[in-house]
């Protein structure tokens, strides 16, 4: 049974590189094995028979004050780089990390873990200077194999340590896309292996849904891979998704195509496209009555479709960045970031609506009673007879609460 579902941006653009047909006791074909500073560094393929996958692992053996080995066809602005290592000794330091936006072996992002130490931090080199912007104590044992990744967006990071989110970080010093590959520090001899990247926030990378079954417990290895099912057609970034279950259906945002996907998940692929809307965001699909529910944050519009032509049925404008969409199916009250689910509702019932907008502050009455206004003006359009009173909850915040006493059929 599919549970859950989550993007997996630009799949088939990662790469994950063992070692195993590399040469042993010679640098990889590919990369650059390099330094920060002074002394001699020594990296080259060895043997391990611990290696995390085959035999082979990239080893760093020689001493310098910052050993660096760059994969030279990479040049990544946003995506992720994550590799498995083992710190095996160093009278100095035991250290190994990844890198980043790597312009030469003086100017890069690094993220390190250290084993005497027992701490991750996360610098920029900057003309061979290396500024540490955030750190945190975490238990590091060497002579163990561990796990380092971060992704990286924008001026945003976040560093997982053994599946563990331990920093989120920004820093906007390094912008340009560049290399990416792995690091020492000092006498640190340090082994790596199943070295992997992506571009898979690149706005024209192919984008694909993984479909993942919950077996048991939130654990790493109760979530099974199902499929992976493609979407050709999307471009830029996916937000949110929804499930039909009855009708074995995902539908998703993606914002940065103006669409919604509509996705078959027994066929395992996508067989409509709902264009016309400006950067989807929220999504909701409420089963009894068949509809879709998509909040646009470029409009600041509540777009309602039917859920079996897609043909649309009503929309309701806002005054801000429309988002979240939610439904409290018990009590038939939707609490919605902009949700207008009142369209979807029968006779005699109150919801709750609320409207978030990310774009600027309300500041003063007027301002936010204006979403309830327009939510009258909406129900008359549909020969309602609401009853309107509005509150403020926040200056990011409205919720206005609406009595509607019937509604026309086309919007049920």
């Amino acid at each position: 049974m599919i549970l859950g579902a989550s993007l997996l941006a630009g799949t088939l653009r990662a790469e994950t590189i063992n070692f195993d047909d590399a040469k042993v006791a010679e640098a990889p074909v590919g990369w650059i094995a390099t330094k920060t500073g002074n002394g001699t560094a020594k990296w080259a393929v060895a043997r391990d028979d611990s290696a995390p996958s085959g035999t082979n692992v990239l080893k760093q053996s020689g001493e310098a004050t910052y050993p660096l080995c760059l994969k030279t066809d990479t040049k990544l602005k946003d995506g992720f780089v994550e590799v498995k290592f083992k710190p095996v000794s160093g009278r100095e330091d035991q250290a190994g990390g990844v890198v980043w936006r790597a312009k030469d072996a003086d100017n890069y992002f690094i993220a390190r873990a250290n084993a005497l130490e027992d701490n991750i931090t996360i610098y920029h080199t900057i003309k061979g200077r290396r500024v540490a912007f955030k750190n945190t104590d975490t238990k590091v044992v060497p002579g163990v194999w561990h796990t380092l990744r971060v992704d990286f967006v924008g001026d945003k990071f976040t560093v997982t340590f053994d599946g563990k989110k331990v920093i989120e970080a920004t820093d906007g010093t390094i912008t340009d896309a560049g290399m990416v590959g792995v690091w020492t520090k000092a006498d640190s001899v340090t082994v790596f292996d199943d070295f992997s990247y992506s571009d898979s926030r690149h706005e024209n990378a192919p984008r694909s849904v993984a479909l993942l079954s919950l077996c048991g417990s939130l654990t790493a290895a109760s979530l099974t891979l199902e499929k992976t099912i493609a979407l050709p057609t999307v471009e830029g970034r996916i937000d949110h998704f929804a499930h039909d279950v009855a009708g074995g259906r995902l539908f998703i945002a993606a914002l940065g195509n103006d669409t919604v996907e509509v996705v078959d998940l027994q066929e395992g692929k996508v067989i409509h496209s709902i264009s016309g809307l400006s950067e989807p965001q929220g999504i909701f699909f409420l089963g009894e009555l068949n509809r879709l529910y998509v909040a646009n944050g470029g409009d600041g519009a509540l777009h309602v479709f039917d859920g079996s032509t897609f043909a649309p049925v009503a929309t309701v404008k806002f005054a801000g960045d429309a988002d979240n969409v939610r439904y409290d199916g018990s009590t038939k009250r939707s609490t919605s970031a902009t949700a207008a689910e009142h369209l979807a509702r029968s006779t005699s019932q109150r919801m709750k609506l609320s409207l978030t907008s990310r774009s600027r502050d309300i500041p003063n009455r007027s301002s936010w009673k204006r979403p309830a206004r327009e939510c009258s003006s909406m129900c008359r359009a549909l020969s309602t007879s609401p009853s309107l009173t509005g509150r403020q909850s926040g200056h990011r915040h409205v919720v206005a609460r609406i009595r509607c006493r019937q509604f026309s059929d086309d919007a049920r």
